[in-house]
């Protein structure tokens, strides 16, 4: 056995199914040092297009072998059932109105996110002229650079593109 295989080799334990319940398909193969062409193929395609490590075979059929187990997970049902509520509040929010309504609510709320966020920024501008003001002692040059110091690292605000990108 290679390195390899000796990393995928995994004993998994699976639930067993009880009476009534039935899985589409075909039966679980959990040996992953035993491929298909398909998952030898899929893998291809992703070192061939990602500029990630390579990929496996081995590693892609423990993905797709293991992706239902995951989705069934306590936490991963959780996010679903919290995506579920908030779909649901806002459909219960926008109830009622026209679709013009709730186009026109909707742009008002996102005009309202946009004013809080520039009030932020407004704030700590404000805040940057008094420690200025407040540190008389402080050179220009040292203002300045730690003026450029921040602006550097800064994070810079992602803007919607419209039209073609080119």
């Amino acid at each position: 056995m290679t390195t390899l295989e000796e990393d995928v080799a995994v004993e998994v334990e699976v639930p067993t199914e009880t009476e009534g319940e039935s899985k589409k398909g075909r039966k679980r193969d959990l040996d992953f040092t035993k491929v298909r062409e398909s998952h030898e193929g899929l893998a291809a395609y992703v070192n061939e297009r990602s500029g990630l490590p390579p990929v496996t075979a081995n590693q892609v059929k423990a993905i797709l072998t293991l992706k239902t187990d995951f989705a069934a997970t306590p936490e991963q049902e959780a996010k679903r059932e919290e995506a579920k509520a908030k779909r649901a509040a806002a459909n219960a929010k926008y109830a009622g109105m026209t679709p013009e309504q709730i186009q026109v609510e909707k742009a008002a709320e996102r005009q309202e996110k946009q004013a809080e966020k520039l009030r932020k920024r407004v704030e700590e501008a404000m805040l940057k002229a008094k420690a200025i003001r407040e540190g008389k002692e402080a050179s220009g040059e040292d203002v300045a650079a730690a003026v450029a110091a921040e602006q550097a690292s800064a994070e810079p605000e992602k803007t919607k593109r419209f039209g073609r990108n080119r």
